[in-house]
């Protein structure tokens, strides 16, 4: 069975928040994100885990910046899945997969780097 594992970033504190849909935080079947069951949608920013994890053992989430080799990649959720998009913009992009997890690194995320 999959394990579903979110972080959250809240916008309020500039605080980064792992949680699984259980206990304060819940997501409903709206995707709405609930804290103390209240509706806080648009205090934070829901990242999703990818179910993989990269070669020193930390966990990949969407918003992870990455590295591998002398690359920099965003892991964004496409249709298909994850996906590393080379944050320089250039258009194409690698899908996230158990192999290619084991060759990157994880080096920071979207929303803390903006600091």
């Amino acid at each position: 069975m999959k394990q579903y594992k979110f972080r959250v970033w809240c916008k309020d504190s500039e605080t980064m928040e792992c949680f699984r849909p259980t206990g304060e935080f819940k997501i409903n079947l709206n995707g709405d994100v609930l804290f103390a069951d209240e509706i806080i949608n648009s205090r934070v920013v829901v990242m999703m885990w990818a179910g993989l994890k990269d070669k020193n053992g930390v966990e990949i989430y969407e918003s992870d910046i990455v590295k591998s080799l002398n690359h920099t990649f965003i892991v964004k959720w496409d249709n298909a899945g994850f996906q590393l998009f080379p944050a320089e913009n250039n258009r194409r992009f690698w899908a996230l997969t158990k192999s290619s997890a084991k060759s990157i690194e994880v080096i920071g995320n979207i929303w803390e780097e903006k600091k």
